[in-house]
């Protein structure tokens, strides 16, 4: 799993992309002409605080840097931007990457293995046992479907997983200039 600081690096680095997308745009220009409008709802007014604090030039510089990375990679680094400021675990990361970029096939896996375990969780609760009364056959053999279902989910959802961290790995990798493969 890809190390919880160097995740967290990376978010940092592709935050100040993220501010500028949020602001308007790498065509987000500062000080410029605004007929007279001065407040809040100045479409500006964000580029020109942008400015202020010298994001405005490392966004331009961070998509500048994106456009010099592999191909492979640029899906997952401008997946990441699009996170800005939030730092999440390296499963969680790994998780949602995955969910939203991985292969449509390990998707569709997890939900077929998710919606199996819910349909033998639904059979367990209709045969389980009740409240002062024995276990029953039928809710034994519906307990150990249901556990066996939980398991293959479980199995599917670390494939998906697995997927997402080499994506991240493979995108700090690339970033950092190879610096960051140490297990």
């Amino acid at each position: 799993m890809i190390a919880p600081d160097v995740l967290h690096r990376l978010l940092a680095d592709l935050e100040p992309y993220a501010r500028l997308a949020a602001a308007g745009g790498l065509r987000a220009a500062p000080i410029e002409g605004r007929d007279g409008q001065g407040g809040a709802s100045d479409p500006q007014a964000a580029a020109d605080r942008l400015h202020d604090r010298g994001t405005l030039a490392r966004g331009r510089e961070v998509y500048r840097r994106l456009g010099r990375m592999p191909f492979a990679v640029r899906p997952v680094l401008l997946w990441l931007s699009d996170r800005g400021a939030s730092r999440p675990d390296p499963r969680t990361a790994a998780r949602l990457l995955a969910g939203e970029l991985g292969p449509i096939g390990l998707r569709d896996r997890l939900d077929a293995t998710t919606r199996h375990r819910e349909a033998a969780a639904r059979r367990y609760a209709v045969a389980g046992p009740r409240r002062g009364e024995p276990l029953t056959v039928e809710g034994a053999k519906a307990h150990d479907a249901m556990r066996g279902a939980t398991t293959t989910e479980q199995t599917a959802e670390d494939v998906l997983v697995a997927w997402g961290d080499a994506m991240l790995r493979a995108a700090a990798d690339a970033w950092f200039g190879n610096r960051t493969s140490a297990p």
